[in-house]
């Protein structure tokens, strides 16, 4: 896995295919200013991913110095977390991949970012 990629693996709350609305949040993300970044969220392994979802970060400019940190970005996920658990609804856990790219959909391997957790939440 290369080392941009995020993996970790995040419980699935047992009401969720009756939630009305079903968010990834990213907690404590952090980026660079001075690149766009588009994190590409999916469901699976390197080997066969499923795309749930993603968030944008826009640069604010080649020359922006330091940080863009949020406490939490929420990803609606519900309808695509539906279609992948089609089979296996009442799976206690997945494995989630964070991917960034830019805006052409190409990896940036060399991004430097975090996330200080990952979960779902229902509303």
């Amino acid at each position: 896995m290369a080392a941009a990629i995020k993996r970790v693996r995040v419980s699935l709350p047992t009401t969720w295919m009756r939630a009305t609305s079903v968010l990834l949040v990213l907690h404590a993300l952090d980026l660079p200013r001075h690149r766009a970044v588009v994190v590409r969220v999916f469901a699976g392994d390197e080997r066969e991913a499923s795309l749930l979802g993603s968030t944008v970060r826009l640069a604010e400019g080649m020359d922006a110095r330091g940080r863009w940190s949020r406490a939490r970005v929420n990803v609606p996920i519900g309808p695509a977390l539906a279609r992948v658990l089609a089979k296996t609804p009442e799976q206690p856990e997945i494995d989630v991949l964070l991917v960034p790219v830019d805006g052409k959909g190409r990896y940036l391997d060399d991004l430097d970012w975090s996330v200080g957790g990952v979960a779902i939440e229902l509303r």
